[in-house]
């Protein structure tokens, strides 16, 4: 076995002047700006890597074949062996609703904060607000939601401490739902965790929520470990170094020019 020292290494210039041009082409004004940043979001009828269902209106993902949801593609091939073609499958289907966000939802009151209740569009402390607003004033209606909602103050928040994350903090902890999930899982390491009962004896007062941890090495060193949450459409590059993240994204750009992926995403149109 050769020894790491002992193997050709590149040039550390070769590598920075790489990461230049990379940059100047990925900076420039053909460059597909959905494919800047380092997190991706790519609309869901994308020219080169559309991932929306192919039935009008459904807001469904596709999967892995026909270019239409797992739904509609048993559905397709159902109907195919009826003798019924494609065209027609698609003018008939009816659209189906979403079963998962594409993107965290925002609270409605709190730009910085995740909708916990996706039916009221309310991060946790709000829904919770409303929810003790109901038990002293039953049998409010709609308008009466409208009018507390005004009066309800807009409340801080960040993003989640996990290193590659881009998702909102849903607690004083400083974790997305998803990362305080695992977190869970995982045993606590390092130990963070908050005051029994934060809601109300902090949060319901207005009060900042203390975060105690017993170890912040053993706590950070979770938060870098771990992966990105998943979201149809999205592609989080964070963490990557800036020369493969530059070249991951001139490769995608330049996969999307080749001929043939731009004539499937045409007959995909066709078919809308």
């Amino acid at each position: 076995m050769t020894a790491p020292w002992l193997l050709p290494q590149q040039d550390p210039r070769t590598r920075r002047d790489r990461l230049e041009v990379l940059t100047a082409l990925t900076n420039g004004p053909e460059f597909d700006p959905a494919l800047r940043g380092g997190v991706l979001k790519i609309p869901p009828t994308h020219a080169a890597y559309p991932w929306s269902c192919t039935v009008i209106d459904c807001a469904r993902p596709r999967w892995q074949r026909y270019a239409m949801c797992s739904v509609h593609a048993e559905q397709w091939q159902e109907a195919k062996a009826r003798g019924t073609s494609r065209a027609q499958f698609l003018r008939t289907a009816q659209p189906l609703p979403a079963t998962e966000m594409p993107e965290a939802m925002m609270c409605r009151i709190c730009p910085q904060r995740p909708a916990f209740s996706l039916q009221l569009v309310l991060c946790f402390r709000h829904r919770n607000r409303w929810l003790s607003y109901l038990k002293r004033l039953p049998g409010r209606d709609e308008a009466e939601f409208e009018r507390w909602l005004a009066d309800q103050p807009s409340l801080p928040g960040g993003e989640c401490r996990a290193d590659v994350c881009d998702e909102l903090a849903a607690s004083p902890l400083g974790l997305c739902g998803a990362h305080e999930r695992g977190y869970i899982r995982a045993g606590r390491p390092g130990g963070a965790k908050l005051p029994k009962n934060f809601f109300a004896t902090y949060e319901c007062r207005d009060l900042s929520v203390p975060v105690t941890c017993e170890d912040q090495v053993a706590f950070r060193a979770w938060c870098r470990a771990q992966l990105p949450v998943h979201r149809t459409g999205t592609v989080n590059l964070r963490g990557l170094r800036p020369l493969l993240r530059a070249e991951f994204q001139w490769g995608m750009y330049v996969h999307g020019l080749q001929p043939d992926r731009r004539v499937a995403a045409d007959v995909g149109a066709v078919a809308r």
